[in-house]
């Protein structure tokens, strides 16, 4: 049986090893990303990175809460700086995060199992790389 902690760090694994993966299929609608863009969406690739390096036995719920708030500013960046043809994929990415948000709240007030969060961890993951794939020139 898998223990909580090693069950997220696969998750993690599997997330970090999605959304650092190149795609070579391109775009219908490639927009052309500023230096910016760029930036900011490195960024929002190393706070999903952050995930990884919570450690739940020593860091509890706060240290994801913490690395939610982290992504989350960095998607905010990244919606200021990015054009609106990619607002649909970023819209994606706050979507999967309220959702991983809202089962990291319900974990932290006792319900559910950290086993719980994975899904939406993954999801957050997936999301920010169909992010990624739609700016190859970064």
């Amino acid at each position: 049986m898998r223990t909580p902690a090693s069950t997220l760090a696969l998750v993690a694994l599997v997330i970090l090893g999605a959304a650092c993966s190149s795609d070579t299929s391109s775009p219908t609608t490639a927009p052309s990303p500023t230096a910016a863009v760029c930036g900011d969406l490195q960024a929002a690739e190393d706070a999903l990175a952050s995930f990884q390096d919570v450690e739940i036995s020593a860091d509890g719920i706060q240290g994801l809460q913490d690395a939610v708030a982290t992504l989350k500013t960095s998607l905010t960046d990244l919606k200021g700086s990015a054009s609106s043809e990619l607002s649909a994929q970023i819209a994606a990415v706050e979507t999967s995060l309220a959702s991983l948000e809202t089962s990291l709240s319900a974990l932290a007030s006792g319900q559910g199992s950290i086993g719980d969060v994975a899904p939406e961890l993954a999801a957050t993951g997936g999301a920010l790389q169909a992010l990624v794939a739609a700016v190859p020139e970064c």
